[in-house]
């Protein structure tokens, strides 16, 4: 991953803070889009404020991602669009545990939110890849189950889907199969598994 990514402790030491800004480029966008089986991802803007704390041995990070993706309808497979607003808040400690108590100094005190919820991630190598934050807080802001309007499920035979349909179909039942979707009366997929074989 590019460098313009990659945030040390030893920079933040010496600047105290860093602005990260950056709407990722139509390649970035192109692989979140295929990484995340969605139909397309139309931009996606990333804006940090990362910093050290801990008596300067940890860094934290919060701001937001926000964008707009289309996703495919799990009913009609048709498009749905999504707005991305997703707050972030990390901190990064040296053992990944949430040992504020025993670090705490005044500067952590004018810099952290502390009535503000925040996730722990273990430090490694003394720096962070915002692209990977970016990435994981990108794909726990997706809709589960992306679906038009009203849309009902009545089946499909197989010529009511196209070439690209049918594959589609077959990574969302898959999915299913692996854990990944979860298989409820409301999840069409449920009654699709079953037709997987007849699809050709």
């Amino acid at each position: 991953m590019k460098d313009k990514y990659i945030i040390t402790l030893k920079e933040l030491l010496i600047k105290r803070e860093i602005h990260f800004n950056h709407q990722l480029s139509l390649q970035e966008t192109e692989l979140f889009a295929t990484e995340f089986d969605l139909k397309k991802v139309e931009s996606l803007l990333a804006d940090f404020k990362i910093f050290p704390i801990y008596g300067n041995k940890g860094i934290g990070l919060k701001g937001k991602i926000k964008g707009k993706v289309i996703h495919h309808c799990v009913v009609t497979l048709g498009p749905v669009p999504q707005l991305l607003d997703e707050s972030v808040y990390v901190h990064f400690t040296p053992t990944g545990q949430d040992d504020i108590a025993e670090n705490l100094n005044k500067n952590d005190i004018a810099e952290l939110d502390l009535s503000q919820e925040y996730d722990v991630e273990q430090l490694h190598h003394s720096q962070i890849n915002v692209f990977d934050i970016i990435r994981e807080y990108f794909s726990l802001s997706l809709l589960t189950l992306p679906r038009v309007a009203n849309a009902n499920f009545s089946g499909y035979v197989s010529g009511d889907l196209t070439s690209d349909e049918k594959e589609i179909m077959h990574k969302n039942v898959n999915r299913i199969s692996e854990g990944k979707l979860p298989v409820s009366a409301e999840n069409p997929f449920a009654r699709l598994k079953q037709l997987k074989e007849q699809i050709k």
